[in-house]
């Protein structure tokens, strides 16, 4: 698992733990995903980007 943050990609280490707290609603759309999906992204509501944006901004750095 990968996390990313801002624009930095963080995963797990020896020394460095991840911990992601889900919402229902999280849990629900994770569980609607297409198996072919590996990314699951979450933006503030005042965020303004566009849905393509989003997509592009969650691609950026990513390893599938």
């Amino acid at each position: 698992m990968r996390v990313k943050i801002g624009d930095q990609w963080f995963e797990p280490t020896p020394s460095q733990a991840i911990c992601i707290e889900l919402t229902s609603s999280d849990k629900a759309n994770i569980n609607a995903m297409s198996e072919e999906r590996s990314r699951y992204g979450a933006f503030h509501d005042d965020d303004h980007r566009s849905d393509i944006e989003m997509l592009e901004w969650m691609r950026e750095g990513s390893k599938t």
